[in-house]
């Protein structure tokens, strides 16, 4: 037993070093990212028996303020921490970040304090005024666990995320847990619960890294440095600014216009698909989109982007596929068991929600591409169309009283927006147009299959369980036929 338990340990650790550290840094943020999302997961089911579809709508209007300000409050200065060639300049940069987001909480307590009961009457939530005060906190939280993680990926600090991650959301999901059934708050619990989280996932990086910020930044920091960087990376306020807070704002919408046009319980409908459904993509997407960035700076010095990147977009499409298109077929069933009857209206949010959610779940990380290659302009380009198209789908659909078609509008838009910005930026760092078409056509193709098995089921006998069955089968079938495609070297 000894020796066989030793030889596995000597396989599983030649595994890991035959891959390349690209997939090595992966994995150690995909463990902490997978095991706060089976944090989440098991917790999902009794907060949504507890708390109401209007309550969890309360808590998504409250988030997407908070998101948008947090979109712009360091001047997109945060993704700049990566780029310097001196640990030193990109110290520096952090400072200024700390500085500006502070600025940004302080004015956002003067303008809630203002217009604070306008704003929330205006989203269709009159009760959310009385939480919007912990706006502030959470903003500059946000805001200081992205630049410290921005940092912590510049240094290779992987395994800091990954402890910060599972220690923020345990926190987040204990304190909502126990307001839900001892105070009876309604979305005050949510709301305390993921402010509490947001501060434990910033103090849990902080020491992480505070040790080496400090070393780097030497015994006095130095003002004029932290102007002049300013200055050098002017490109991010100037143009990335404006395309983050289109994206921030046109990712936000459907919870804004689906408030204004008709009530907190469709947001709490929509928002609980996309937190659901975002919450298995994020496992891998987030994991590889924090590598990335500094992995394709560093590709890119080399002349091999292209390759980098159009191998990412291949993993992320067998990855994700065949398992969000098959969700998309049994959203219905598997929400009625695992959510309640209370959720059971969502479904159909759910179906649309997952295709939107697997667009973004191949592309995300080549956003990063257009700071990369310092193509900001491109970028705003590209996040005013989507603006543009995800405005008109969810307002026609919003004029019509339809909120399933204005669900279904926006995320096909999206969807659309997301794969023609895949192929053109790849083809920016040299791959051409129908090589990235036949990537993601090919997995579509070898999805088939898996979904026309469930589909055939699902309408020929029907029945929640006997879908469930079918989907789970499914999903174990596609991950043994295609095993060696989704461990192969990236």
């Amino acid at each position: 037993m000894i020796r066989a338990s030793g030889s596995l340990a000597q396989k599983v650790s030649t595994f890991f070093r035959s891959r390349s550290n690209f997939f090595r840094d992966v994995v150690t943020i995909l463990t902490g990212t997978v095991a706060s999302r089976i944090i989440v997961l098991f917790a999902l089911p009794f907060l949504a028996r507890i708390y109401t579809p209007a309550e969890f709508g309360g808590l998504a209007l409250f988030m997407t303020i908070n998101n948008i300000i947090t979109s712009v409050a360091m001047g997109r200065y945060e993704m700049a921490v990566v780029l310097p060639r001196e640990d030193r300049d990109s110290a520096h940069l952090l400072l200024a970040c700390i500085g500006l987001t502070t600025v940004t909480s302080m004015l956002t307590s003067v303008a809630f304090w203002l217009w604070a009961g306008d704003l929330t009457h205006f989203l269709g939530s009159p009760g959310l005024v009385e939480w919007l005060w912990l706006s502030p906190a959470v903003i500059w939280s946000v805001s200081m666990f992205n630049v410290l993680r921005s940092w912590a990926s510049r240094m290779g600090v992987f395994g800091g995320i990954s402890r910060a991650n599972v220690g923020g959301t345990a926190t987040t999901v204990t304190v909502q847990l126990t307001l839900g059934f001892l105070q009876k708050l309604g979305a005050g619990g949510l709301i305390i619960g993921q402010a509490v989280g947001q501060a434990a996932h910033f103090v849990i990086l902080l020491r992480e890294v505070a040790r080496g910020i400090f070393a780097s930044i030497g015994r006095s920091p130095s003002f004029s440095r932290v102007l002049s960087l300013l200055g050098r990376y002017r490109r991010f306020p100037i143009y990335d600014c404006g395309a983050s807070l289109l994206n921030a704002c046109s990712r936000e919408l459907p919870v804004l216009m689906l408030g204004a046009f008709f009530s907190a319980t469709i947001v709490g409908y929509y928002s609980m698909g996309r937190r659901t459904l975002a919450m298995p993509l994020q496992v891998f997407g987030n994991s590889i989109a924090q590598v990335f960035f500094p992995k394709a700076k560093q590709q890119l010095d080399k002349g091999k982007l292209d390759k980098l990147a159009s191998s990412v977009v291949w993993k992320l499409s067998v990855v994700g596929m065949t398992p969000m298109l098959l969700i998309t077929v049994a959203a219905p069933e598997i929400i009625t068991i695992v959510l309640g009857k209370t959720w059971i209206p969502s479904g159909i949010y759910f179906q649309w929600i997952s295709i939107w959610l697997l667009s973004v779940f191949i592309t995300a990380p080549l956003v990063q591409l257009f700071s990369v290659l310092e193509r900001q302009k491109e970028r705003l380009v590209y996040q005013s169309v989507q603006m543009a198209g995800r405005a008109v789908s969810l307002g026609y659909g919003g004029l019509q009283g339809d909120p399933v078609l204005a669900v279904a509008l926006f995320c096909l838009s999206s969807a659309a927006v997301h794969y023609a910005n895949c192929v053109w930026i790849l083809h920016r760092t040299g791959v051409r147009p129908l090589s990235t078409a036949g990537i993601l056509l090919g997995e579509f193709a070898k999805a088939i299959p898996f979904i026309a098995i469930v589909w055939f089921i699902k309408w020929y006998w029907g029945g929640e369980w006997l879908v469930i069955a079918a989907f789970t089968i499914a999903g174990f079938c596609f991950m043994g036929l295609r095993f060696r495609d989704l461990f192969s070297r990236t």
